[in-house]
């Protein structure tokens, strides 16, 4: 199933983390097409990394340092030929395991848009010059979102109800869609936090997302957080860039559904309603006392203990899979300044898209 499969990495100014992703890839011998999409200002002078550039898996797209990101991606998924694709974060890593069986979930299911499984933090950490990998479990209560009618679809998703909370912009998708996706998020959406929510609803007016029992992705912990509540408020979620996402999940459900515009746009304005109000529970979970919030981390330390005996018996079998990340993250040595160092490229990035957005 991988050779129906291509994975598309953009990057920006993180060589050593590409790096240590096409390593981590050549660990199972670059079993499916790997399109880089890189925009970086840096001086490309890791001779390792440039040899990897030319494997025959591998296709490498250089662009303008100021490309915005939705741009880069639209230009470099023209590059996929497989029926079935996935964004991969340079820092990240999705399983191969996994990625077949997420592919052949969707071979078998065609009413579905998009598969993944389990998602867990990494990160190195070193302490009295020690390191330590440590790792948590993500999106605890997540899980799969298959209402027969795509507007009750989008709506759970953007309100964050029931275990149809958390991002799947990195599963699974039909190429055909991804590519639409992308091309409708030019259109309709501005940011990075509005672009990966805006494609997020594509996907689900399209088809169902399946959350499978599975190690499907190690996501790196980022110390720094670009996006902070009042930026998000309002800045990316704006009266105006509401409107225009609005009117283009209203577009696709009428498409996709046949509802009419009204319908539709009744619907999308709900699902969005919902996800403001989301962000304003969001807001005011951070404004706790001292002791509230020592109560949250000590809750958090059990979810984690817990999820983590969990996580360790349902993935017996990708337990190679789980030490060669330990392994690859470990031998790179990448510390979080250079991961923070770039987000904060990103706030600068997305600003300057707000900016420009009609």
């Amino acid at each position: 199933m991988l050779d129906k499969f291509t994975i598309v990495v953009p990057t920006y100014n993180r060589y050593r983390f590409l790096l240590r992703l096409l390593k981590y890839y050549g660990l199972y011998d670059f079993p499916f097409k790997i399109v880089v999409l890189d925009s970086s200002s840096d001086l490309l002078d890791l001779p390792e990394l440039k040899k990897l550039f030319k494997h025959k898996n591998v296709i490498y797209r250089k662009f303008s340092p100021d490309v915005y990101v939705v741009d880069k991606m639209a230009i470099g998924i023209k590059d996929i030929t497989t029926p079935y694709a996935a964004f991969c974060a340079d820092d990240d890593f999705i399983i191969p395991r996994a990625i077949e069986k997420s592919t052949l979930f969707l071979e078998q299911n065609p009413e579905y848009s998009c598969a993944q499984g389990i998602i867990i933090h990494h990160k190195l950490k070193t302490k009295l010059n020690v390191q330590k990998f440590i790792w948590t479990p993500t999106y605890y209560f997540t899980g799969s979102n298959e209402h027969p009618h795509p507007h009750k679809r989008l709506i759970s998703y953007l309100a964050g109800e029931g275990k149809s909370y958390g991002q799947h912009f990195y599963a699974v998708h039909r190429s055909k869609l991804l590519k639409k996706m992308v091309s409708e998020t030019k259109r309709y959406a501005s940011g990075y936090l509005l672009g990966e929510l805006f494609m997020g609803g594509m996907s689900l007016i399209y088809g169902k997302l399946k959350w499978l029992p599975v190690f499907y992705s190690s996501r790196e912990i980022n110390d720094f957080q670009p996006f902070n509540q009042k930026y998000r408020q309002v800045v990316v979620f704006s009266p105006e860039n509401c409107a225009r996402a609005v009117n283009g999940w209203t577009k696709h459900l009428t498409h996709a559904e046949g509802l009419t515009d009204e319908s539709a746009r009744l619907y999308a304005n709900d699902g969005m309603t919902s996800r403001l109000k989301l962000l304003e529970h969001l807001k005011r979970s951070l404004d706790i006392s001292a002791v509230e919030l020592l109560k949250k981390k000590i809750l958090l330390k059990c979810y984690h203990f817990l999820y983590g005996r969990v996580f360790e018996k349902k993935s017996a079998e990708f337990y190679n899979d789980f030490q060669k990340i330990k392994t690859i993250v470990s031998s790179a040595c990448l510390n979080s300044n250079e991961v923070n160092k770039i987000r904060h490229d990103y706030l600068k990035d997305d600003q300057n898209q707000q900016k420009a957005c009609p």
